[in-house]
């Protein structure tokens, strides 16, 4: 279940937990923070910094008047948006945006760590650091991930909304310089990254564009549509057109069990690896091998 959500006041202490019947905020585990507000006119306000360790949510559609940013610790999940849906896991930063609905659906032991905030700020900060509503997942370094899981552990009630904000706006400003970095070739570096990595896994029947997008922190939407603008070809094609390559280069080299070819280039299923094949070459991989010149 998740963390209860109380409006701010003077008179919380910004601490609960078990110990504190009458300010019992918690649920299944999950700590809520809640640092004293300042005055709401502030350029960014910090509502709330909490600790989601059973992150188990109905599958029902919410819309915050908040943003939030969340940093993944442990587990996988996936954030359900109307543009999309999107695999988070450990060392993914995924951000919720004011009046925008979505859900987290944990498929697997997902925990994670948000601070909440408002404020004419907040809206800007997002936008520099890369962050938009097709793209609300980023990847970060297992530093920065331990960062949050350090700050969260050490803030007390003298400290909360300054730990809060510092961590809010240090993790807003990696990514600021990760997104100038991109605007000012670091995207072409990036998708090329994404490229080798393809070209030395493509044996792994388990890759394809969801998991690759997960691994390297983009949407699948965003990362097909970077690497038609780089590679010039979709990444599913891309990747058949690579297997198919190195099934061809096998079967030149001697290798003639159809299915050992298959399960080495990456298809699970020989049959399906046949079929492709013989629509892209024109021949199966038997009659290919017969045509070979001795």
């Amino acid at each position: 279940m998740s963390s209860v959500h109380f409006p701010l006041d003077t008179a919380s202490d910004g601490w609960y937990n078990r110990d504190k019947p009458e300010n019992e905020v918690t649920r299944m585990d999950n700590i809520c923070r809640f640092p004293k507000t300042g005055n709401l006119s502030d350029r960014l306000s910090i509502l709330n910094f909490v600790f989601e360790r059973t992150a188990d949510f109905p599958p029902k559609y919410l819309t915050p008047a908040n943003y939030a940013m969340n940093v993944v610790v442990s587990g996988s999940g996936i954030l359900h948006t109307p543009c999309g849906d999107y695999p988070v896991s450990e060392n993914n930063v995924f951000l919720t945006f004011s009046a925008k609905p979505y859900f987290i659906e944990n498929t697997g032991n997902l925990g994670y760590i948000y601070v909440s905030f408002i404020g004419p700020r907040a809206e800007g900060l997002t936008k520099r650091a890369g962050f938009t509503a097709d793209s609300p997942v980023l990847a970060c370094t297992e530093k920065l991930t331990g960062r949050w899981k350090e700050d969260f552990g050490a803030a007390d009630d003298s400290c909360i909304d300054l730990v809060a904000e510092s961590l809010l706006l240090y993790t807003i400003s990696l990514f600021c310089r990760d997104a100038t970095e991109r605007h000012d070739g670091g995207f072409e570096n990036g998708i090329l990254k994404i490229k080798q990595f393809v070209d030395l896994n493509y044996a792994s029947p388990d890759l394809d564009l969801t998991s690759v997008s997960a691994r390297f922190g983009y949407s699948p939407k965003y990362l097909s549509a970077a690497f038609v603008r780089l590679v010039r070809e979709n990444f599913s094609d891309y990747l058949r057109d690579l297997r198919l390559s190195h099934a061809r280069k096998l079967l030149d080299g001697g290798m003639y069990n159809v299915r050992e070819v298959s399960s080495a280039c990456g298809f699970s299923d020989a049959l399906y690896f046949s079929k492709v094949f013989r629509k892209n070459f024109g021949v199966s991989p038997r009659e290919y091998m017969k045509r070979k010149p001795e």
